[in-house]
């Protein structure tokens, strides 16, 4: 139960993980800017594979103490036919999950990946979810219109009650289709662009018994770099963050949630080629407000974020 709070907040400040402000992210230097207006899109190619490892470290000062958590993600995306379903469909798994938290000099850690895992400890309940599989139906236009597996991803974690107690927050089908594609679309601009353009972007995302959380701003394409050989379109989002908590739920209502000075800047290197991103590097800061779990007085949050992810590509 000690735990409760920051895993908490980490699983509801998790969708903003596609996006960030100065410190920690930059722009790189000496970019190609010699190339003429293209169509950046979003459309994933049948018969690739995507392996995606990303890692969020936060930190946040709670009833006077400071709290540290960095949470590794990896998953793997198989595009391939959609069949009598749709255009194509893209299959995904968790491959591995982790957690280091440093909370009031306590130290709690966990990764699946580390086969001396003790199964006594309390963060182990997140490996539950490796291997299990999501496949999401896309159509023509990339566009998710459905995604099967997830109840029955439910059904078989919800054995294990605490991890039913955080489960929407990674599995739930809405935010799935909202972090996987919608981002994407809503972010990227809707004409062709050279190096130097900048469009305004607006995009929500709805966390399951949180509440929407918006981002918007204004992105710009500086220009053109390689990632493992292959050429990027940098792109710096330079953005607010607002959540509407009004229709929270459980544990987020009852202590009364509310978030201001939301600053985020992201940098997004793009790979037209395979129509996706090959990295993402992301800085964001936050005041949380909200009612102190002990004594039921308001108490205020300063919360960082550096999130980094990195994307293989196999065709």
């Amino acid at each position: 139960m000690k735990y409760r709070i920051p895993l908490l907040l980490t699983s509801l400040l998790l969708p903003l993980s596609l996006s960030s402000q100065d410190q920690g992210v930059s722009v790189p230097e000496n970019l190609d800017t010699s190339k003429p207006a293209a169509q950046l899109g979003y459309d994933l190619k049948i018969g690739t594979q995507f392996e995606t490892d990303m890692k969020v470290a936060q930190s946040m000062e709670m009833m006077g103490q400071k709290v540290d958590t960095t949470i590794s993600m990896g998953f793997r995306m198989n595009v391939m036919p959609g069949g009598d379903q749709g255009a194509k469909k893209a299959v995904v798994s968790y491959t591995q999950t982790g957690l280091d938290m440093n909370m009031m000099g306590q130290k709690i850690a966990y990764n699946s990946a580390d086969a001396n895992t003790d199964p006594s400890n309390p963060l182990a309940i997140m490996g539950d979810i490796i291997g299990k599989e999501i496949t999401m139906v896309m159509d023509e236009d990339n566009q998710i219109t459905s995604i099967e597996g997830v109840e029955e991803m439910k059904e078989e974690l919800a054995a294990n009650p605490a991890m039913a107690g955080q489960l929407d927050a990674f599995v739930d089908e809405k935010q799935l289709a909202q972090m996987t594609n919608d981002w994407v679309t809503e972010v990227l601009a809707d004409k062709p662009v050279a190096p130097g353009d900048s469009w305004d972007f607006s995009y929500s995302i709805e966390a399951s018994g949180v509440g929407e959380i918006t981002y918007k701003g204004k992105a710009t394409l500086h220009g053109y770099s390689q990632v493992d050989g292959a050429e990027v379109a940098v792109i710096e989002l330079d953005g607010q963050i607002d959540m509407d908590l009004s229709n929270a739920e459980g544990q987020a209502a009852a202590m009364g949630m509310e978030l201001t000075g939301g600053d985020s800047k992201s940098v997004i290197y793009w790979d037209n080629a395979v129509g996706y991103l090959r990295k993402m590097e992301v800085f964001q800061k936050m005041n949380m407000s909200m009612k102190n779990p002990q004594t039921g007085e308001g108490m205020e949050l300063p919360i960082s974020q550096m999130i980094d992810m990195q994307v293989d590509v196999e065709s």
